[in-house]
């Protein structure tokens, strides 16, 4: 399990360097049930706690990263096709569970799943990750293989990085005012996520890209691009 946590501390430091809030939700990983089967329990009045009727991993970490929910788990020990599938399958199951109760954000649910100490260096091991990352059902995953030396995890970590939405492989090349853009883009999709009507998340980024405008004026900027629409 080190090599899952020291997986999740990666992603979430990446994640701040960028600027991006993460979140730690392990109630992703504690629901055992879809949302529709937990409601339908809740409304039949049958308090009783139900068991997993599919199986579902032991463990893990659950981020919600910007627009991302990430799940990251354990590959276990066992790097043979049976052992790495059933794993697999355990962790599709999680990941519809988890896309029931997040609603939108489902749509970005990703997994990323670790194996053990030493598995980079065992070519089984790297065929069952390729495997399970030509996997497209239910969501896109990736496979973490740490080196069997703890010192080579940070390098290996950062490849691992550059394979996943958290990559900026433009990061120092661009202009400063393009890497402002880029994020704009960003804040201008995850406006429009929100239901924000497009002229109104266009209002929103032209207040907030202003450098001098006090809370007051840019409060009230807000409110009334919202009303220009309604």
């Amino acid at each position: 399990m080190s090599e899952v946590r020291t997986l999740a501390n990666a992603i979430t430091g990446a994640a701040s360097l960028l600027g991006i809030l993460v979140e730690e939700r392990p109630d992703l990983l504690e629901r055992k049930r879809l949302m529709a089967e937990t409601l339908a329990q809740a409304f039949d009045g049958d308090a009783s706690p139900a068991d997993a009727a599919v199986p579902l991993p032991e463990d893990g970490v659950a981020l919600v990263i910007g627009y991302h929910a990430v799940l990251i788990g354990s590959l276990g020990d066992d790097p043979e096709r049976a052992a790495a599938m059933d794993r697999l399958r355990r962790w599709h199951n999680q990941a519809v569970v988890a896309r029931s109760w997040l609603g939108w954000q489902g749509e970005d649910l990703q997994v990323f799943l670790a194996g053990p100490p030493g598995s980079a260096d065992s070519e089984t091991w790297r065929a069952a990750a390729s495997e399970i990352e030509r996997n497209e059902r239910v969501c896109r995953k990736l496979v973490w293989l740490p080196p069997a030396t703890a010192a080579q995890w940070p390098s290996s970590l950062e490849r691992f990085m550059q394979r996943s939405f958290l990559a900026r492989p433009w990061k120092g090349l661009l202009p400063p005012e393009q890497e402002a853009l880029d994020r704009m883009a960003h804040l201008f999709r995850g406006l429009a996520r929100e239901g924000l009507a497009e002229p109104t998340a266009k209002r929103w980024l032209d207040l907030l890209a202003r450098d001098e405008i006090d809370r007051e004026d840019l409060a009230e900027g807000l409110v009334a691009a919202l009303r220009a629409d309604s």
